[in-house]
């Protein structure tokens, strides 16, 4: 509840245990918390240095996508999203964080592959189906796009939005 003594509690386990990464990455989200990005991303990084592979690191590396997001550092987020992949126990969220990161890149082709790693999991939403469709036909690309739109419209279970689907 005070991030100020929490952060002593913090730099003293530092100083206790200098190869625990675990007291620089509770520092980091404090500093996170308190929106001094700066501070939490040397925090992060210094866990980050520390942390043996596995989901650990990917929660390391999600903190710092956090931080890249809040400095509107896409690329730096992006960077760390992939960076977490080797480590993610959820690829499927790992996917979706890189598609949002490439549309507020402006970057949609990066964002399609992603999309469609996506769309190859059967249980894929109509909604998925379609966004990619309408991306594929402005990019005049009619043949993948009807065809995914083709799919969200089998999938929809709403009749409403199924004929607003089939008559677009």
């Amino acid at each position: 509840k005070n991030p100020s003594q929490a952060l002593i509690h913090f730099e003293q386990a530092q100083a206790l245990n200098q190869a625990s990464w675990q007291p620089f990455f509770l520092a980091g989200e404090v500093h996170r918390w308190g929106n001094n990005l700066t501070d939490a991303e040397t925090s992060y990084k210094r866990a980050l240095d520390l942390i043996q592979p596995g989901p650990q690191k990917a929660t390391v590396h999600s903190a710092l996508v956090a931080v890249y997001l809040g400095k509107k550092d896409y690329a730096g987020a992006a960077r760390h999203v992939m960076a977490s992949r080797p480590h993610a126990p959820d690829m499927a969220a790992n996917d979706r964080q890189l598609v949002g990161l490439y549309l507020e890149m402006g970057q949609e082709e990066k964002a399609l592959v992603y999309l469609e790693r996506l769309a190859a999991d059967p249980s894929a939403g109509p909604e998925l189906h379609e966004t990619i469709g309408w991306m594929r036909v402005d990019r005049k690309d009619y043949d993948r796009g009807i065809q995914s739109l083709q799919i969200a419209l089998e999938r929809q279970p709403d009749p409403a939005r199924r004929e607003v689907l089939s008559l677009e």
